[in-house]
């Protein structure tokens, strides 16, 4: 990605809100996602690299808060010419229904794939609770749960 990233003391971490600056062509600039940023710097663009997003901090910084919450939107996020990389500080991007949905359409359509000829069992939207308890149900099917609190000491 055409950026620098300069690191610097103190981790920002910070709820965030956005929208798209209209450079990510599967996502309507219209809707509005949420998320949480993390990191450590800040990146600057270089070339003619163009923000993904327009972010908005709806919170001071948790562990930065002599930069208080940000008063005019951050830009944020950047891809590659081939469209085909981009990156974000926007954790929990996916957390949004509607933008992932829209990402997989756009991903699977650069295949040539539509979402309606997957085949059966494979999910389009997320349900973070149905995919915790699938992974609660796998653990204790496979793991000597009275073993593992043995050893833990629970």
């Amino acid at each position: 990605l055409m950026i620098k990233t300069v690191f610097e003391p103190g981790k920002i971490t910070s709820q965030v809100k956005a929208v798209s600056t209209d450079t990510l062509k599967f996502f309507d600039s219209d809707q509005e996602i949420t998320g949480y940023e993390i990191h450590m710097g800040q990146s600057q663009y270089l070339d003619s690299a163009q923000p993904l997003f327009s972010v908005q901090r709806t919170g001071t910084p948790v562990s930065r808060p002599d930069i208080g919450k940000a008063a005019a939107p951050i830009a944020d996020g950047a891809i590659n010419k081939g469209e085909n990389v981009w990156g974000t500080y926007m954790h929990g991007i996916f957390d949004n229904k509607e933008f992932t949905n829209s990402f997989l359409k756009f991903a699977a359509g650069k295949r040539n794939i539509l979402l309606e000829q997957l085949p059966k069992g494979v999910a389009v939207e997320f349900d973070p609770d149905s995919e915790f308890n699938r992974l609660a149900n796998i653990m204790r099917d496979h793991i000597d749960l009275e073993k593992l609190y043995e050893i833990i000491g629970f």
